[in-house]
């Protein structure tokens, strides 16, 4: 008897023991967890300022720029450095606050400058009007550069963590969200609104964007439905935790959610997915493989296979390129023979482990549909007749190709070379017009086509 007194107390402190470890244990790995995150906010942020720098600077070169040449490669710079910027913005806990104006303006900016090199190398220099659209662009980067300089002041003189933003239930957070970052932010929203309105042929205009997104299809969907297919896009076994981050306004109205992966070695996603129907718009990591594992066509094959698995059917690769490690693909649908380019995804591949790093769906959501008419009006041998003789042509095949009105042509893609250049050639396959003459640059990093 006296031995079951003494073992009973024995046996509850051993279990006091194993619960006060377990809890410490738990402890520390919060504070580790809380810790990885905060890092990687931090590490957005300083990129975002970093990229809004190189904008800034690459715009300045741009405006004394006299070469095609040096025009098209500092172009094409700030149209990476926008979509980085874009990237990282989209990273920071701050869903709650009402960025159009600020997202508008970075993509934008990369859209416009693309529309620019893509003149400069079919012939037509910046003209006076668009270097005067550039200038302004330009004092909107150099405030927005301002403006995030006073906000990593403001943050290290109040040592505040973006971590923290993270935690809607804390007081402290309130207070900082609301004195500091949410205040300087909708100061740079504000200024965002003074940047000038761009008429171009591209995905990002002021045309386009009064389109209606004729892709959207389904009914409305609850924010728990949200989440549960966002699970099932990211992967259910991929997935470790899922923040519910608020509500995106934009042209596509979303619900936005912040994954975080099982890996904790893999950066977080951004995820939106559309209240119409519960379509994934958009899916972005900022986490940067270490190495290259893989080529540039495997990680087209994973995109590819990435794409089939989540339901897009019938699309093809157009282009691809890579960058730090990462292999950016983009796909468009084929309908019945015919390429149609408005429907475009962009895929991005880790090519360290085949990881999907992106999706972005917002074009195809836009434009996709079932096209009627597809059936040209001149034969493949009529239209060769409008490309000059001295193309060598290597490949034909119909396509439709979207217009800066906003309007769409059945045209004849015809890749040609001329001496070392190659060019795709776009024929109204009705008319015979010319419509649009594309160049492509291989470089390095994959194919562009300007």
């Amino acid at each position: 008897m006296k031995g079951r007194h003494f073992i009973l107390p024995t046996v509850l402190a051993v279990a006091l023991i194993g619960v006060a470890i377990w809890g410490y244990n738990q402890y520390t790995q919060k504070q580790q967890y809380h810790t990885y995150v905060d890092n990687l906010y931090q590490k957005s942020f300083y990129d975002l300022i970093g990229s809004v720098e190189n904008i800034q600077t690459n715009l300045s070169k741009l405006m004394v720029a006299s070469s095609p040449n040096q025009s098209m490669s500092t172009l094409s710079e700030i149209r990476r450095h926008s979509d980085n910027a874009e990237t990282n913005l989209a990273q920071l806990p701050i869903s709650h606050l009402a960025l159009d104006n600020t997202q508008k303006y970075l993509n934008q900016l990369g859209d416009y400058c693309y529309f620019l090199a893509r003149n400069t190398g079919e012939g037509r220099p910046i003209s006076q009007e668009q270097r005067n659209n550039l200038l302004k662009l330009k004092k909107n980067a150099a405030a927005l550069t301002t403006q995030l300089h006073q906000l990593e002041e403001d943050i290290s003189a109040k040592g505040v963590k973006w971590g923290e933003l993270r935690q809607k239930g804390r007081r402290k957070m309130e207070q900082t969200s609301e004195d500091i970052v949410d205040t300087r932010f909708k100061d740079i929203e504000q200024q965002m609104m003074e940047y000038p309105v761009l008429i171009y042929d591209g995905p990002f205009s002021e045309g386009i964007e009064r389109m209606k997104a004729v892709g959207l299809t389904g009914p409305e969907i609850s924010q728990e439905e949200a989440e549960r297919r966002v699970r099932e896009f990211v992967g259910r076994n991929f997935v470790g935790e899922i923040e519910r981050l608020g509500e995106g306004e934009g042209k596509i109205k979303t619900w936005n959610f912040q994954v975080m992966p099982r890996n904790r070695g893999i950066a977080p996603y951004n995820v939106d997915i559309s209240k119409k129907g519960g379509h994934i718009v958009w899916m972005i990591s900022s986490h940067q493989p270490a190495r290259s594992n893989m080529t540039i066509e495997e990680a087209v094959k994973r995109a590819q296979d990435f794409l089939k698995e989540k339901g897009y059917d019938n699309m093809v690769p157009t282009y691809k390129q890579h960058f730090d490690n990462i292999a950016v693909v983009n796909f468009a649908y084929q309908q019945d023979g015919v390429i149609i380019y408005p429907d475009h995804i962009k895929v991005n591949v880790s090519m360290d482990n085949g990881i999907i790093l992106g999706f972005e769906a917002q074009s195809y959501l836009m434009a996709h549909r079932i096209r009627d008419n597809l059936k040209p009006k001149l034969t493949e041998e009529q239209a060769r007749e409008f490309v000059d003789d001295g193309h060598n042509i290597t490949s034909v095949r119909l396509a439709v190709i979207p217009t800066a009105s906003m309007e769409e042509r059945l045209c004849y893609e015809f890749k040609c070379t001329l001496e070392e250049d190659e060019f795709f050639i776009y024929i109204n396959a009705n008319t015979g017009k010319e419509e649009k003459i594309l160049q492509l640059l291989r470089t390095t990093n994959g194919t562009l086509a300007i």
